[in-house]
C-alpha cells in the first residue's frame, strides 16, 4: 500500500500540474517587444531577453512570409496549435502528450533585423528541463531547411 502510494502521488501531482497549465498567461507584444522572461525562470527562453537566452531565428525575405513558413511548420508538429497569427506575430501553444503541459511560442517578425524573434515558456513549475530551448532549436533547424529548399 505505502509504495503504491509513493508511486501514485507525483503521477497525480502532474496531473494536477497539467490541469492547471491550461489558463493561458497574458501573452503578445508590448512596445515592440515580447513579455521578457521571468528573472529567476529556468523554464523561459526569449531572445529579446537580457542574459542566457536564445537567439532569434533569421530569415531572408518577408517577415509575413517568414511566419507563415513557420506557421506550417508548427502545424505539422505534434500537439502543437497555433492559437494567433498576424502578419507580424504569431503564437502557438504546445502540449505535452502524456501530462498535456502547455508551452507558449511567440514569434515576432522584425523586418528591420532580418530576424524572428522568439519567446517559448511553460505554463508551469519552475524547470523544463530545457524542453522550450530544444524546441526553438529544432524549429529553427526545420525553418532553415524549409528555407534552403
Amino acid at each position: 500500500m505505502a509504495l503504491a502510494l509513493l508511486v501514485l502521488l507525483p503521477v497525480v501531482g502532474l496531473v494536477i500540474l497539467g490541469v492547471r497549465s491550461r489558463k493561458a498567461p497574458v501573452l503578445g507584444v508590448s512596445n515592440g517587444r515580447l513579455t521578457p522572461c521571468p528573472a529567476d525562470s529556468r523554464n523561459c527562453v526569449c531572445s529579446q531577453s537580457p542574459g542566457d537566452s536564445i537567439a532569434p531565428i533569421s530569415y531572408s525575405g518577408k517577415g509575413d512570409e517568414a511566419l507563415a513558413r513557420l506557421e506550417e511548420i508548427i502545424s505539422q508538429w505534434p500537439g502543437a496549435t497555433v492559437i494567433e497569427r498576424s502578419p507580424t506575430y504569431l503564437r502557438a501553444e504546445f502540449r505535452s502528450q502524456i501530462f498535456q503541459f502547455i508551452d507558449d511560442v511567440e514569434f515576432l517578425a522584425a523586418p528591420d533585423e532580418g530576424v524572428l524573434h522568439v519567446r517559448s515558456a511553460s505554463r508551469v513549475g519552475r524547470s523544463d528541463l530545457g524542453a522550450n530551448r530544444r524546441r526553438i532549436e529544432a524549429l529553427r533547424d526545420r525553418f532553415h531547411a524549409v528555407e534552403t529548399r
